[in-house]
């Protein structure tokens, strides 16, 4: 008889700032199973590896490296259709100012508060199912 079993689904977070890598990652993890980029090279370089899946990316915008968020949305769109993209930003863009350039399901400006990112992640946090044997 084979059981259904219920899974996390899994976030990538892209954070260039160590203490809201750790930070995020705490929060999530009781809805996500996570993996933390600290860049958008790095993040953009993980998303083009084969068989990497993902259901979830919060990348942040402004990222200190040749890459931005912008490339990470853009990269995800491409090698992962589908996927849900958390878009977040301390720079002085607006949102409507990125949807003009990039396509992401939600957007936080930061700084906002833990409750704010627990609530737009629970919208995509619900599990998958997949058969025990």
């Amino acid at each position: 008889m084979n059981a259904m079993i219920a899974k996390k689904m899994e976030m990538l977070i892209v954070e260039d700032e160590p203490a809201l890598r750790r930070l995020y990652t705490i929060i999530l993890s009781s809805l996500f199973e996570i993996t933390v980029c600290e860049s958008a090279e790095e993040a953009i370089n993980l998303i083009k590896q084969p068989g990497f899946v993902t259901d979830v990316i919060l990348t942040d915008y402004d990222c200190p490296d040749t890459a931005s968020g912008g490339h990470v949305t853009r990269t995800a769109n491409l090698c992962l259709p589908g996927v849900i993209i958390i878009l977040m930003t301390g720079g002085g863009y607006t949102e409507e100012d990125l949807r003009q350039k990039h396509k992401f399901n939600d957007f936080l400006h930061k700084p906002f508060e833990t409750k704010t990112i627990l609530e737009v992640a629970k919208k995509y946090s619900t599990a998958k199912y997949s058969q025990a044997h």
